[in-house]
């Protein structure tokens, strides 16, 4: 195997395994359409280290996912639309940087290694060029909407490093963005989301799942077994 198709390879490599969520028992990330709430995923059924990876569609890096904690979440009538219209506006905020990051995902991801399994050097010194500015204007539009993000000048810093450093994780800067704010719900409440696509009854029976399967991990005279038979108890209750 040649070094050119090594270093294809590794550029997508590098992309996939940075556009990776790895989810901890009770945590769930929730899919976004054009700043829209579009599914919920409590990650693969496969295990590794004690977490579920979840591999979003990888040609979608402008739809962003929301991290969401649904064990440790404060309950409330209003607290899942509450949720909702927080997840949805910073999905909104994202939308430019999203643009400039699917761009940087074309450039290196995708024209980087064709051109360089073709030999064609000019194209992939221009893909990465290409890369470079579409990540510095994803990263000024990260700074301008960073206080409607709540993020720190420190936290925009290190993202927009990351990406001008590692090409590959610069068409994740929008993901990168989204999951450095977590929400928390009650497992029983994350039906009553804002989803678009999804049945109240189907995800219902996804959560009730999800608490079953966190169950079996846990002590059943722990703290933890009780408060995921609540929610269950709970959820049964909402039916």
């Amino acid at each position: 195997m040649t070094a050119e198709t090594l270093l294809a390879l590794g550029l997508i490599a590098v992309y996939l395994l940075d556009s990776m969520h790895f989810l901890r028992i009770g945590e769930a990330v929730v899919v976004t359409r054009q700043a829209r709430l579009q599914a919920i995923s409590f990650g693969s059924g496969f295990e590794f280290g004690g977490r579920r990876p979840f591999l979003p569609n990888p040609l979608t890096p402008f739809w962003p996912q929301m991290r969401l904690d649904w064990i440790n979440g404060a309950s409330g009538v209003e607290a899942a639309r509450h949720c909702s219209d927080e997840m949805r506006d910073r999905a909104s905020a994202l939308c430019w940087v999203g643009v400039f990051s699917g761009a940087c995902t074309a450039a290196i991801v995708i024209g980087a290694p064709i051109a360089l399994l073709a030999g064609a050097q000019s194209v992939f010194i221009a893909c990465v060029a290409l890369c470079l500015v579409c990540e510095l204007v994803a990263a000024g539009l990260l700074l301008r909407a960073r206080k409607r993000l709540g993020l720190g000048f420190g936290q925009w810093l290190s993202l927009a490093l990351v990406g001008l450093v590692c090409l590959p994780c610069a068409g994740n800067l929008a993901r990168a963005a989204a999951r450095a704010r977590s929400w928390t719900l009650p497992a029983h409440q994350i039906a009553q989301l804002q989803l678009v696509g999804s049945a109240a009854q189907a995800l219902r029976a996804e959560v009730r799942e999800a608490l079953l399967r966190a169950r079996r991990f846990v002590d059943e005279e722990s703290p933890e077994f009780r408060g995921l038979s609540e929610q269950l108890r709970l959820l049964g209750e909402g039916s």
